[in-house]
Protein backbone atom coordinates (compact mmCIF):
# COMPACT_ATOMS: atom_id res chain seq x y z
CA UNK A 1 0.00 0.00 0.00
CA UNK A 2 2.86 2.39 1.09
CA UNK A 3 4.67 1.74 -2.56
CA UNK A 4 1.33 2.11 -4.42
CA UNK A 5 0.85 5.88 -2.39
CA UNK A 6 4.75 6.40 -3.07
CA UNK A 7 3.98 5.77 -6.60
CA UNK A 8 0.91 8.07 -6.43
CA UNK A 9 2.83 10.81 -5.16
CA UNK A 10 5.46 10.77 -7.98
CA UNK A 11 2.46 11.18 -10.51
CA UNK A 12 0.18 13.41 -8.85
CA UNK A 13 2.31 15.00 -6.02
CA UNK A 14 2.34 14.45 -2.55
CA UNK A 15 -0.26 17.44 -1.29
CA UNK A 16 -2.56 16.35 -3.99
CA UNK A 17 -2.91 12.85 -2.47
CA UNK A 18 -3.09 14.55 1.14
CA UNK A 19 -6.23 16.30 -0.14
CA UNK A 20 -8.27 13.68 -1.70
CA UNK A 21 -6.97 11.65 1.70
CA UNK A 22 -8.66 14.33 3.50
CA UNK A 23 -11.73 14.41 1.39
CA UNK A 24 -12.23 10.77 1.25
CA UNK A 25 -11.88 10.86 4.64
CA UNK A 26 -14.08 13.34 5.76
CA UNK A 27 -16.41 11.39 3.99
CA UNK A 28 -16.44 8.32 5.46
CA UNK A 29 -16.42 10.16 8.93
CA UNK A 30 -19.55 11.77 7.95
CA UNK A 31 -21.30 9.03 6.59
CA UNK A 32 -20.18 6.61 9.51
CA UNK A 33 -21.04 9.54 12.10
CA UNK A 34 -25.03 9.75 10.35
CA UNK A 35 -25.12 5.56 10.55
CA UNK A 36 -23.88 5.88 14.72
CA UNK A 37 -26.58 8.29 14.83
CA UNK A 38 -29.11 6.67 12.82
CA UNK A 39 -28.43 3.47 14.92
CA UNK A 40 -28.97 5.15 18.08
CA UNK A 41 -32.62 6.44 17.52
CA UNK A 42 -33.33 2.47 16.52
CA UNK A 43 -32.27 1.44 20.15
CA UNK A 44 -34.23 0.98 23.02
CA UNK A 45 -32.49 4.02 25.41
CA UNK A 46 -33.96 6.24 22.11
CA UNK A 47 -37.28 4.84 22.52
CA UNK A 48 -37.81 5.10 25.84
CA UNK A 49 -36.58 8.79 25.79
CA UNK A 50 -39.14 9.18 22.87
CA UNK A 51 -41.82 7.94 24.95
CA UNK A 52 -41.04 10.59 27.87
CA UNK A 53 -40.57 13.72 25.75
CA UNK A 54 -43.07 16.36 24.74
CA UNK A 55 -43.60 16.93 22.25
CA UNK A 56 -42.51 14.04 20.66
CA UNK A 57 -41.33 15.86 17.29
CA UNK A 58 -39.03 18.14 19.29
CA UNK A 59 -36.68 15.35 19.48
CA UNK A 60 -36.49 14.20 15.82
CA UNK A 61 -35.94 18.12 15.08
CA UNK A 62 -33.04 18.11 17.71
CA UNK A 63 -31.85 14.58 15.93
CA UNK A 64 -32.18 15.96 12.42
CA UNK A 65 -29.69 19.20 13.33
CA UNK A 66 -27.49 16.97 15.48
CA UNK A 67 -26.56 15.18 12.06
CA UNK A 68 -26.20 17.77 10.17
CA UNK A 69 -24.12 20.04 12.87
CA UNK A 70 -21.71 17.52 13.14
CA UNK A 71 -21.58 17.38 8.90
CA UNK A 72 -20.58 20.85 8.65
CA UNK A 73 -18.11 20.52 11.67
CA UNK A 74 -16.44 17.42 9.78
CA UNK A 75 -16.55 19.57 6.41
CA UNK A 76 -15.18 23.03 8.22
CA UNK A 77 -12.41 20.59 9.90
CA UNK A 78 -11.63 18.76 6.69
CA UNK A 79 -11.15 22.70 4.81
CA UNK A 80 -8.65 23.66 7.20
CA UNK A 81 -6.81 20.77 6.89
CA UNK A 82 -6.90 21.46 3.05
CA UNK A 83 -5.77 24.63 3.76
CA UNK A 84 -2.99 23.60 5.63
CA UNK A 85 -1.46 21.56 3.34
CA UNK A 86 -1.73 23.82 0.60
CA UNK A 87 -0.24 26.70 2.43
CA UNK A 88 2.59 24.07 3.74
CA UNK A 89 5.30 24.65 5.33
CA UNK A 90 3.07 28.04 6.45
CA UNK A 91 1.65 27.94 10.11
CA UNK A 92 -1.71 26.88 10.90
CA UNK A 93 -1.54 30.87 12.84
CA UNK A 94 -0.77 32.23 9.70
CA UNK A 95 -3.67 30.05 7.86
CA UNK A 96 -6.26 31.18 10.99
CA UNK A 97 -5.18 35.19 10.08
CA UNK A 98 -5.74 35.02 6.41
CA UNK A 99 -8.78 33.42 7.06
CA UNK A 100 -9.82 36.53 9.33
CA UNK A 101 -9.38 38.63 6.94
CA UNK A 102 -11.63 36.96 4.46
CA UNK A 103 -13.91 35.95 6.80
CA UNK A 104 -14.46 40.36 7.38
CA UNK A 105 -14.76 40.21 3.59
CA UNK A 106 -17.22 37.87 3.29
CA UNK A 107 -19.60 38.69 6.16
CA UNK A 108 -20.30 41.80 4.61
CA UNK A 109 -22.03 39.81 2.08
CA UNK A 110 -23.08 37.14 4.85
CA UNK A 111 -25.00 38.95 7.21
CA UNK A 112 -28.54 37.18 5.60
CA UNK A 113 -26.81 33.73 6.24
CA UNK A 114 -25.70 34.58 10.56
CA UNK A 115 -29.18 36.05 10.40
CA UNK A 116 -30.81 32.40 9.14
CA UNK A 117 -28.37 31.04 11.52
CA UNK A 118 -28.99 32.80 14.57
CA UNK A 119 -32.94 32.60 14.18
CA UNK A 120 -32.68 28.61 13.94
CA UNK A 121 -30.76 28.31 16.91
CA UNK A 122 -33.64 30.21 18.46
CA UNK A 123 -36.52 27.59 16.64
CA UNK A 124 -34.74 25.63 18.25
CA UNK A 125 -34.11 26.23 21.29
CA UNK A 126 -37.91 28.22 21.72
CA UNK A 127 -39.44 24.90 19.63
CA UNK A 128 -42.32 27.25 18.02
CA UNK A 129 -42.58 24.15 15.96
CA UNK A 130 -40.74 20.82 14.47
CA UNK A 131 -41.17 17.88 12.26
CA UNK A 132 -44.38 16.77 12.07
CA UNK A 133 -45.84 19.54 12.50
CA UNK A 134 -48.56 21.33 10.53
CA UNK A 135 -47.90 24.98 10.33
CA UNK A 136 -48.22 28.02 8.30
CA UNK A 137 -45.54 30.54 7.66
CA UNK A 138 -46.32 33.48 5.81
CA UNK A 139 -48.67 32.55 3.00
CA UNK A 140 -47.23 29.35 3.00
CA UNK A 141 -49.35 26.10 5.02
CA UNK A 142 -47.95 22.73 5.32
CA UNK A 143 -46.04 19.83 6.96
CA UNK A 144 -42.79 20.43 8.66
CA UNK A 145 -40.25 18.06 6.84
CA UNK A 146 -37.27 19.09 8.45
CA UNK A 147 -36.20 21.89 10.28
CA UNK A 148 -32.09 23.11 9.73
CA UNK A 149 -30.32 25.60 11.65
CA UNK A 150 -30.43 27.81 7.97
CA UNK A 151 -33.59 26.29 6.62
CA UNK A 152 -37.64 25.23 7.80
CA UNK A 153 -38.53 22.32 4.72
CA UNK A 154 -42.22 22.77 4.54
CA UNK A 155 -44.70 20.37 2.20
CA UNK A 156 -47.98 21.96 1.43
CA UNK A 157 -51.21 19.64 0.67
CA UNK A 158 -50.28 19.96 -3.43
CA UNK A 159 -46.92 18.17 -2.41
CA UNK A 160 -44.71 21.33 -3.45
CA UNK A 161 -41.76 21.62 -0.42
CA UNK A 162 -41.12 24.85 -0.08
CA UNK A 163 -37.58 25.95 1.49
CA UNK A 164 -38.29 29.10 3.79
CA UNK A 165 -34.68 30.58 5.06
CA UNK A 166 -35.10 30.82 8.96
CA UNK A 167 -34.50 34.70 8.95
CA UNK A 168 -37.73 35.05 7.12
CA UNK A 169 -39.81 33.26 9.76
CA UNK A 170 -41.60 36.19 11.60
CA UNK A 171 -45.09 34.97 12.68
CA UNK A 172 -45.79 30.91 12.87
CA UNK A 173 -48.90 29.30 13.28
CA UNK A 174 -48.87 25.84 14.46
CA UNK A 175 -51.86 23.91 14.11
CA UNK A 176 -50.51 20.63 15.67
CA UNK A 177 -49.98 21.93 19.67
CA UNK A 178 -52.07 20.02 22.16
CA UNK A 179 -55.83 20.80 20.31
CA UNK A 180 -57.69 22.09 16.90
CA UNK A 181 -61.07 23.88 16.64
CA UNK A 182 -63.61 22.30 14.63
CA UNK A 183 -65.29 24.93 12.92
CA UNK A 184 -68.09 24.82 10.36
CA UNK A 185 -70.71 27.62 9.00
CA UNK A 186 -73.94 26.28 7.76
CA UNK A 187 -76.14 28.62 5.81
CA UNK A 188 -80.00 28.17 6.09
CA UNK A 189 -82.22 29.92 3.56
CA UNK A 190 -84.53 32.83 5.81
CA UNK A 191 -87.76 31.49 4.30
CA UNK A 192 -86.62 27.55 5.67
CA UNK A 193 -87.68 26.30 8.95
CA UNK A 194 -85.06 27.33 11.58
CA UNK A 195 -85.36 24.87 14.11
CA UNK A 196 -85.61 21.96 11.61
CA UNK A 197 -82.32 23.19 10.35
CA UNK A 198 -81.44 23.13 14.37
CA UNK A 199 -82.41 19.85 15.05
CA UNK A 200 -80.63 18.34 11.86
CA UNK A 201 -77.50 20.38 12.99
CA UNK A 202 -77.61 19.18 16.63
CA UNK A 203 -78.40 15.19 15.32
CA UNK A 204 -75.04 15.05 13.26
CA UNK A 205 -73.03 16.31 16.24
CA UNK A 206 -74.37 13.86 18.31
CA UNK A 207 -73.80 11.17 15.89
CA UNK A 208 -70.13 12.21 14.78
CA UNK A 209 -69.18 12.65 18.90
CA UNK A 210 -70.33 9.14 19.52
CA UNK A 211 -69.18 7.84 16.07
CA UNK A 212 -66.73 5.05 17.01
CA UNK A 213 -64.59 6.38 14.39
CA UNK A 214 -63.92 9.81 15.25
CA UNK A 215 -65.21 9.35 19.17
CA UNK A 216 -61.49 9.17 19.76
CA UNK A 217 -60.34 12.31 17.74
CA UNK A 218 -63.10 14.96 20.00
CA UNK A 219 -62.18 16.19 23.05
CA UNK A 220 -65.34 18.07 23.40
CA UNK A 221 -68.23 16.82 22.02
CA UNK A 222 -68.97 18.82 18.97
CA UNK A 223 -72.24 21.86 19.67
CA UNK A 224 -74.08 24.36 17.41
CA UNK A 225 -73.31 27.36 18.68
CA UNK A 226 -76.04 28.85 17.17
CA UNK A 227 -76.58 32.06 14.24
CA UNK A 228 -73.78 33.63 13.86
CA UNK A 229 -74.16 35.83 10.87
CA UNK A 230 -77.22 37.63 8.88
CA UNK A 231 -76.36 36.49 5.32
CA UNK A 232 -77.51 38.10 2.07
CA UNK A 233 -79.96 35.23 1.34
CA UNK A 234 -79.23 33.06 4.15
CA UNK A 235 -78.82 33.00 8.24
CA UNK A 236 -75.23 31.34 9.05
CA UNK A 237 -75.32 29.12 11.55
CA UNK A 238 -71.96 28.10 13.18
CA UNK A 239 -71.21 24.03 14.73
CA UNK A 240 -68.06 23.35 16.41
CA UNK A 241 -66.04 21.41 18.84
CA UNK A 242 -62.19 21.01 20.51
CA UNK A 243 -60.76 18.14 18.36
CA UNK A 244 -57.27 16.27 18.53
CA UNK A 245 -54.25 18.32 16.41
CA UNK A 246 -55.51 17.85 12.46
CA UNK A 247 -58.37 16.22 13.21
CA UNK A 248 -60.42 19.20 12.19
CA UNK A 249 -60.57 18.81 8.49
CA UNK A 250 -61.84 14.73 8.67
CA UNK A 251 -64.45 15.71 10.88
CA UNK A 252 -65.63 18.70 9.09
CA UNK A 253 -65.63 16.68 6.00
CA UNK A 254 -67.69 14.01 7.37
CA UNK A 255 -69.98 16.98 8.88
CA UNK A 256 -70.31 18.07 5.25
CA UNK A 257 -71.08 14.53 3.98
CA UNK A 258 -73.61 13.82 6.74
CA UNK A 259 -75.30 17.23 6.04
CA UNK A 260 -76.02 16.84 2.71
CA UNK A 261 -77.74 13.32 2.98
CA UNK A 262 -79.86 14.07 5.71
CA UNK A 263 -80.89 17.47 4.39
CA UNK A 264 -82.54 16.06 1.17
CA UNK A 265 -84.22 13.47 3.27
CA UNK A 266 -85.95 15.94 5.22
CA UNK A 267 -86.33 18.52 1.95
CA UNK A 268 -84.15 20.97 3.85
CA UNK A 269 -82.53 23.25 1.52
CA UNK A 270 -78.81 24.77 1.47
CA UNK A 271 -78.13 27.23 -0.02
CA UNK A 272 -75.64 27.22 -3.36
CA UNK A 273 -74.62 29.93 -5.17
CA UNK A 274 -76.96 31.05 -8.56
CA UNK A 275 -76.43 33.20 -11.27
CA UNK A 276 -79.26 34.60 -13.30
CA UNK A 277 -78.93 35.49 -16.39
CA UNK A 278 -81.37 37.89 -18.44
CA UNK A 279 -81.82 38.10 -21.93
CA UNK A 280 -83.52 41.62 -23.31
CA UNK A 281 -84.30 41.48 -26.76
CA UNK A 282 -84.95 45.11 -28.41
Amino acid sequence: MQAILQKASLVFGEKTIRILLIIIGAILLSFVMRFIINQFTKSKIYQELFKKTRPKRRLLTLTSIIKNTITALILLIAVFLIFDTILEPKSLTTILASAGIIGVILGLGAQTLIKDIINGIFIIFENPYGIGDSIKIGDVTGKVENVTLRVTTIRDIEGSLHFIPNGEVKTVSNRSRQWSRMILDVGVPYNEDLKKAFDLLNEISKEISEDKNYKSYIITPIRVLGITEFGESSAIIRVWGKVKPGKNFPISREFRKRLIEKAGQLDLKIPYPKKAIILKQE
